[in-house]
């Protein structure tokens, strides 16, 4: 198993959380730590759905601070 963390003990994201980042546009070096950790422990398909969740919200054209309190 390749080893994921950076130095100064922040994680390196997993490959797929990699992807999904990078295809929503957001640069891992701008998240701290535990997001990175959290993000990590979701599997593709969590991140998936996530994105599905995404997508209806844009859709409905919610406000940011709905979207967030929506699935916070």
């Amino acid at each position: 198993m390749p080893d994921h963390s950076q130095g100064g003990g922040k994680p390196a994201p997993k490959d797929h959380v990699s992807k999904h980042l990078k295809k929503n546009g957001v640069n891992a070096d701008d998240l701290p730590a535990g997001v990175i950790t959290a993000l990590n422990d979701c599997s593709e398909a969590e991140l998936r759905a996530m994105d599905s969740v995404g997508t209806s919200m844009e859709e409905a054209k919610l406000e940011p601070n709905l979207r967030i309190s929506a699935v916070h």
